[in-house]
């Protein structure tokens, strides 16, 4: 506490090293217990049948990162710049729709969602974002600060969905998912088997990304700089992550899986970013206006229903998360 006082160290930075010291002081018993936490999650799985509709548990998470990403990229762009990143929000999940359709979709996976389509939809509106009177690197800034926190919580989507999961390993390493609704069962058809937990991996990169994004908003480093960092760590993060994935479905080019290849143009374009000069800014906390809360209200529901809610008995485009059969699992 003396440290914060002084002002050696930041809130953040103490209690940093506060879960750093608690998880590494008996490293097998913590790392047992989060297992079997990412194990129970994994294997979740609830679905609630209304007339022709379908509602998957899973989708209160991809709601939840909506919602908390719109919440902290309209406070971090700042007062009348809501409704620009409403906009860059709304065409980050076209993106992330539309891309996974033409990368994954199938006979068995007719709505998938892809992060790297939801960064070129964003890109897209952040690019045409002065239509609708936004700031273009105020708002590079402000979804580069909320991305991390977007991806974390949103990969507790992927643990139960059962998308973007690891390989095979030991027991001791590895969760197991046997809820037949989750890809890795349906798609995968690995029920059972021990895998990597890499939606696991990812939660930690990002919690740890996003802590070090805002230590240096904080700081004041200038936006392009908060933007650059951001790109090349989360290249960075990506490429290390897909090495221990096992998704059958992803392509493999020149021996890499096709997301580390763009994890490494991720990096390249950081690098770059981080190469202009800018000059540190002076910024004060603002609090989050009333408008861009509302927002994040909006999206957590567009999110949820974007990627929890489908109709099982159609097989056109974009109308089923999952299988139509009825499950063998834990089903109300």
């Amino acid at each position: 506490m003396a440290s914060i006082a002084t002002g050696h160290h930041g809130v953040v930075d103490v209690a940093a090293a506060g879960v750093v010291y608690l998880s590494t002081r008996d490293p097998a018993r913590s790392w047992a217990v989060i297992r079997r936490w990412t194990e129970a999650v994994a294997n979740s799985w609830r679905e609630w049948s209304m007339g022709p509709l379908r509602f998957m548990n899973h989708g209160l998470y991809a709601g939840a990162a909506g919602a908390t990403g719109v919440a902290i990229a309209a406070t971090a762009a700042g007062p009348g710049q809501e409704w620009a990143v409403a906009w860059v929000a709304g065409l980050a999940i076209i993106g992330a729709g539309t891309y996974a359709q033409v990368l994954e979709g199938s006979s068995r996976l007719l709505r998938p969602f892809g992060w790297y389509g939801g960064l070129v939809g964003g890109l897209v509106g952040i690019g045409t974002s002065p239509l609708v009177g936004g700031q273009i690197v105020v708002l590079f800034a402000a979804f580069a600060l909320a991305s991390p926190w977007i991806q974390a919580i949103g990969r507790l989507r992927c643990l139960v969905q059962g998308c973007c999961h690891g390989s095979p390993t030991t027991p001791e390493a590895g969760i197991r998912y046997r809820h037949p609704r989750s890809r890795v069962c349906h798609i995968a058809e690995w029920t059972g088997v021990p895998l990597l937990p890499t939606p696991l991996f990812s939660i930690g990169g990002n919690v740890v990304l996003g802590l070090l994004l805002v230590r240096l908003h904080m700081l004041g480093a200038a936006d392009l700089l908060i933007v650059g960092v951001y790109s090349m760590l989360s290249g960075i993060a990506r490429f290390v992550e897909e090495s221990y994935r096992g998704e059958p479905q992803t392509p493999l080019v020149a021996g890499l899986r096709l997301y580390q290849w763009f994890g490494l143009g991720t990096l390249l374009v950081g690098v770059a970013l981080t190469m202009v000069p800018v000059v540190p800014v002076v910024r004060s906390v603002t609090p989050p206006t009333a408008l861009g809360l509302a927002l994040g209200l909006t999206f957590f529901v567009v999110g949820a229903a974007a990627m929890g809610l489908d109709f099982p008995g159609s097989d056109r485009r974009f109308s089923r998360l999952a299988s139509a059969d009825r499950p063998d699992g834990p089903t109300p």
